[in-house]
């Protein structure tokens, strides 16, 4: 197989890869069903399969790799499901002292998040949660 070009820009989508990299990304697909590591919806369409093989340099055993420990630390953490699950009850006494916010989404989706970084100490949020539990939140 040819090498792939690599991206210039982060901005991209699955329609502007080359076909040496479209390739890519359905032999990384081949290669997660094979092992049965292959996951359904999200992680399965080809702009997420084809953002493990930019990350790694579009390498599909590397991009595979990847894959794999990506989605063992979802299940591990709780990543799908912390939402529904994790109660941050601390969370409006945070918000006064650390106020931070997502806004919405900018022109190429990615999202906006506020924070007044340097306006207070995060010393006193931690006096109201540990520091597991403001990134859980």
């Amino acid at each position: 197989m040819a090498a792939a070009k690599p991206l210039k820009t982060l901005h991209w989508t699955f329609e502007g890869l080359d076909e040496v990299q479209k390739q890519a990304v359905e032999e990384l697909r081949e290669s997660l069903r094979q092992s049965g590591d292959l996951e359904g919806g999200f992680f399965g369409q080809d702009a997420t399969l084809a953002r493990f093989l930019v990350a790694r340099g579009f390498q599909v055993n590397k991009a595979h790799q990847m894959y794999v420990d990506s989605m063992q630390w979802r299940r591990e953490y709780g990543a799908d499901t912390v939402l529904e699950e994790f109660d941050f009850e601390e969370k409006d006494e945070v918000m006064q002292i650390f106020p931070h916010y997502h806004h919405k989404l900018d022109k190429s989706g990615h999202p906006i998040f506020f924070q007044q970084l340097g306006c207070k100490d995060f010393g006193d949020v931690l006096k109201i949660t540990t520091v597991e539990r403001y990134v859980r939140r």
